[in-house]
């Protein structure tokens, strides 16, 4: 519904099924949380392909690089995704391992 604070011109603000604060006219990834995009690219983490999220040197593909750089950020401090934080928890641990495992020489388009 239209007002001052329109956040979705020109479609219904009064629905938030997911509750990310980000109305479902609007909404680029129902389900997800449209507010968390860990690397900046405007695309909501929810959203990302896991291909594409363990791509960590964005070179189009999971390969031993992006193993290597998730090894060599292993239980660092307060790392980003680019690091191997893949699954976006604060961490570089085994689960991003694993993660970046189960999509290893997949391709991200």
């Amino acid at each position: 519904m239209p007002d001052g604070c329109d956040r979705c011109p020109g479609r219904d603000d009064g629905v938030d099924a997911d509750d990310d604060g980000v109305p479902n006219g609007c909404d680029i990834c129902p389900g997800g949380d449209d507010n968390v995009d860990s690397d900046g690219d405007g695309v909501p983490d929810a959203c990302e392909l896991l291909a594409c999220q363990a791509d960590l040197n964005a070179n189009g593909s999971v390969d031993f690089e992006d193993l290597a750089v998730l090894l060599a950020n292993f239980d660092a401090a307060d790392p980003s995704r680019d690091e191997g934080d893949i699954n976006g928890d604060g961490l570089i641990e085994i689960a991003d391992l694993a993660l970046l495992l189960s999509v290893f020489e997949e391709t991200c388009p």
